[in-house]
């Protein structure tokens, strides 16, 4: 969503994936606290900063990869599978 900004993705799009990954916090929090305890609060706290280091993680990758080859996602061998992953995983989610 960073990288692409929601000019280029698009309203709807941008929406669409910013309500998934708002679902995908929440179902994590909701797990977390049934097996691990604490309150809600601290549990989605620590989820969401934890989705924040993983974001920085694939914005220096797509930084990278677009200064070698002018490219962020394309050829990304590592990142395509993870989109795949998680387009499985939001299909999943929104049924």
């Amino acid at each position: 969503m960073e990288w692409g900004g929601e000019t280029r993705l698009g309203s709807e799009l941008w929406r669409q994936t910013d309500e998934l990954r708002s679902n995908f916090i929440v179902i994590a929090g909701l797990i977390a606290q049934q097996t691990q305890g604490g309150t809600i609060e601290d549990v989605i706290n620590g989820i969401v900063r934890d989705v924040r280091n993983v974001a920085d993680i694939y914005l220096d990758r797509f930084e990278t990869n677009y200064a070698i080859s002018g490219q962020a996602i394309d050829g990304d061998e590592i990142v395509t599978s993870d989109l795949d992953y998680c387009r499985m995983a939001a299909e999943v989610l929104m049924q």
